[in-house]
């Protein structure tokens, strides 16, 4: 995949899914990688299923033992659907000084749990 292609689906996971600052849009790309990764190549595939699921699993524990929990809102400290929370986003740079330090984390999680893990 492309960075345009890949940059395209990712578009709605900004802002804990399309602002809705459920689970942080770094982390649910990390899952995504990890299905595309290991997921089922056929529906009746609970091998790979099964351990897709454990993969999920062992990156959304690890993202919360360095961050504290998966939750854009929570990680943010602000409400990005209020004026005050797109202000306060855009007064302390949230974007670059936490951000990009969870894109960061899910990728090197990432790197850590999928050599082996790949077909």
């Amino acid at each position: 995949m492309g960075q345009a292609e890949a940059l395209r689906l990712a578009t709605g996971f900004g802002g804990g899914m399309g602002l809705l600052q459920e689970v942080c849009g770094a982390v649910t790309g990390a899952f995504m990688v990890i299905g595309a990764c290991c997921g089922m190549r056929e529906p009746a595939d609970k091998t790979a299923k099964d351990r897709t699921y454990s993969l999920v699993h062992e990156l959304g524990r690890r993202f919360d033992a360095l961050h504290g929990c998966l939750q854009c809102r929570s990680l943010l400290g602000c409400d990005l659907n209020t004026e005050e929370g797109k202000a306060q986003f855009k007064e302390q740079k949230l974007r670059d000084t936490k951000c990009s330090v969870y894109v960061r984390d899910a990728c090197r999680l990432l790197e850590e749990m999928l050599p082996e893990q790949a077909e």
